[in-house]
């Protein structure tokens, strides 16, 4: 049994894998909310959720946008490198009243960073200015 351990950990590095590195796992619901000030002392929102689950032997996602004059449904591909997703747009659904996609446009990746999750935007964007460029944005609501 002693010498199982090293060898299972030979065999590791001759497979370019550390034996305590995982995969980062994104399967889950993520969020992130945005709000400013609307007329008479409201408040203006708009929440993002992308959904990101398993499909075959892939990743696939919904991402929601609801809120202040914002409704967006669309189905996208998921690709994972290393500690990066990306989101590219599949289809829109039948309730969606987003911006127009093309079948493949880049959309969105996270990426993982000492602990936060960090978006980066392509040509799905939130609503204020503030928030396009790259940053901690979404959060893992459900896993």
């Amino acid at each position: 049994m002693r010498t199982a351990i090293p060898l299972m950990l030979a065999g590791a590095a001759l497979l370019g894998q550390a034996p305590s590195t995982k995969p980062i796992e994104w399967v889950g619901t993520w969020e992130f909310q945005e709000t400013w000030p609307g007329p008479q002392e409201t408040t203006n929102c708009v929440v993002y959720k992308i959904h990101i689950m398993r499909r075959g032997v892939g990743l696939g996602a919904q991402i929601e946008s609801d809120g202040y004059m914002t409704l967006g449904r669309v189905l996208a591909t998921a690709k994972q490198e290393g500690g990066t997703i990306r989101l590219y747009f599949l289809k829109a659904q039948s309730d969606d009243r987003s911006p127009q996609y093309k079948p493949g446009e880049l959309l969105l990746e996270l990426s993982k960073s000492k602990g936060k999750t960090i978006t980066t935007w392509h040509a799905f964007l939130p609503t204020l200015d503030k928030f396009q460029s790259p940053g901690e944005y979404f959060q893992q609501a459900l896993p």
